[in-house]
């Protein structure tokens, strides 16, 4: 019985890049996945730091406010079985620098990848059923396809899930960022992805996927609260009947107790 195809997108994925918990997950969910007869590939920013990939797959424009900016796609296998497909969005502006965040312009180059990655699907000409998307980095692409990209019927009928691994960081930035979604200007708006006054990604991954999930059934619970739910509390509240909570699992063959 054939399985799902499932694009998993990360802004890290381990061992290719790293600098917290949303790596480990994405360099090993989508390997548990591919076991169990699905079709999944990964999609994740090529950092200045990946230096190996087996080839260049397309580019193509990505539009951002009053220009096109280049994206280049680079393929390689996720090690160290090298069987999981692994698109690695490329681009000198954006991603060809020291460390994968920390600059003024994260948003920006984020909003971007979020755009990129929209538009890949289409040039390599592979529809997937279910894209998992993960924390703020790449919220605006469940966004994308419920607005502007909702008459395209090359996207109809694919799941969105988005999952928040830290609630903490949520992708607020200047509202003045908002320009380089090109998004209509009504999402501006407080029950969209306007926040006190500035713009907030993560909404937009809470708002328009169709599931959202976190990392255990209590965390679900907590970051509805004020106390754990960073001023969003509301808002997953508002949206509780698709929040849910699963725990991470363990790849055995990373941590093996036996080994231990």
């Amino acid at each position: 019985m054939a399985g799902l195809k499932i694009l998993f997108v990360s802004s890290e994925v381990y061992p290719l890049a790293k600098t917290g918990g949303l790596a480990d997950v994405a360099g090993t969910l989508p390997k548990a996945l591919a076991e169990d007869n699905n079709d999944v590939r990964i999609v994740m920013p090529r950092y200045k730091r990946i230096t190996k990939w087996d080839k260049v797959e397309t580019d193509f424009g990505v539009p951002m406010h009053k220009y096109m900016e280049t994206a280049i796609v680079k393929t390689t296998k996720l090690p160290p079985e090298n069987k999981v497909p692994v698109y690695m969005i490329d681009s000198y502006k954006y991603f060809d620098r020291g460390d994968l965040y920390g600059y003024a312009d994260d948003a920006e180059r984020f909003i971007f990848f979020s755009r990129a990655v929209v538009e890949m699907l289409k040039a390599i000409n592979w529809k997937p059923d279910v894209i998992h998307c993960n924390d703020w980095q790449t919220a605006l692409i469940p966004t994308y396809l419920r607005t502007i990209y909702k008459h395209d019927p090359f996207f109809k009928g694919i799941g969105l899930v988005f999952t928040i691994h830290n609630m903490q960081y949520q992708g607020v930035t200047g509202a003045d960022d908002f320009r380089f979604t090109d998004l209509p200007q009504e999402l501006m708006h407080h029950e969209r992805l306007e926040f006190y006054g500035a713009l907030n990604l993560m909404k937009g991954g809470i708002i328009y996927a169709d599931v959202v999930n976190t990392v255990s059934e209590e965390y679900a619970k907590e970051i509805q609260t004020p106390e754990y739910g960073y001023k969003l509390d509301g808002l997953l509240r508002a949206f509780s009947y698709k929040l849910t909570g699963v725990i991470n699992g363990l790849d055995y063959s990373i941590w093996d107790p036996a080994k231990d």
